[in-house]
C-alpha cells in the first residue's frame, strides 16, 4: 500500500482525467454505508464510521453515474495524521469496478482539494487510480504492507481503498 501525499502546488490537477461520475454527500447514519464498506472491505465496523464522524469530521460522499450509485467515501479532515497534521485524509473509498473506483478516487481527490492544501491517501498497488495519482503529482511518501491469514477475506485492491494504516 503507498501512501500518497501532495501539496496543492505539486499537484497538476489538469492532468486527473475527467469523471462521470457525481458526488453527493451522503447523511453519516445512513446504514446503506456501513453495508457499502462492509461489502468491499470485508467486514462490519460501525464504530469506525462513528469515530471518522465524530473525531475526524469526516464528510462521507456517494458517487453516483446517472441515477445509479457506484462508490462511496469518507474525506477526512480531522485524521491529524502524525507527519501531515494538516493533510486531507481520504477513504475507505469503494466500488464495485475498477473503472468505477478510479473515477471515486478522482472525483474524492477533488472535494478533498477543496477543503485543504494537501492529500493523503492509503492506495493498494494494483488500484487503478495509483497511476493517475501519480501522474498528476502525488509523491509516494511511505509503504505499508497489508498481511492477512487465509481466513480473512481478501479486498479488491482494483475497487477499495483503505482508510489507511490504522483502521485500514
Amino acid at each position: 500500500m503507498a501512501r500518497l501525499l501532495p501539496l496543492r502546488k505539486d499537484i497538476d490537477v489538469g492532468s486527473l482525467p475527467p469523471t462521470e461520475v457525481s458526488t453527493y454527500e451522503a447523511h453519516p447514519d445512513d446504514p446503506d454505508l456501513l453495508r457499502w464498506d462492509a461489502e468491499l472491505s470485508k467486514r462490519h465496523r460501525p464504530l469506525d464510521h462513528a469515530f471518522w464522524i465524530r473525531e475526524e469530521q469526516a464528510q462521507a460522499l456517494w458517487f453516483k453515474l446517472g441515477d445509479t450509485t457506484v462508490g462511496y467515501a469518507y474525506v477526512r479532515p480531522g485524521a491529524r495524521q502524525l507527519w501531515y497534521p494538516a493533510a486531507i485524509t481520504i477513504g475507505p473509498i469503494g466500488a464495485h469496478t475498477a473503472e468505477q473506483a478510479e473515477q471515486c478516487v478522482v472525483a474524492a481527490v477533488h472535494r478533498a482539494l477543496s477543503l485543504g492544501d494537501a492529500v493523503r491517501i492509503d492506495t493498494p498497488g494494483p488500484h487503478p487510480a495509483l497511476h493517475t495519482l501519480l501522474q498528476a503529482g502525488f509523491q509516494i511518501v511511505d509503504m505499508d504492507m497489508f498481511m492477512a491469514g487465509a481466513k480473512v477475506p481478501r479486498i479488491d485492491g482494483l475497487c477499495y481503498v483503505g482508510s489507511g494504516g490504522t483502521l485500514f
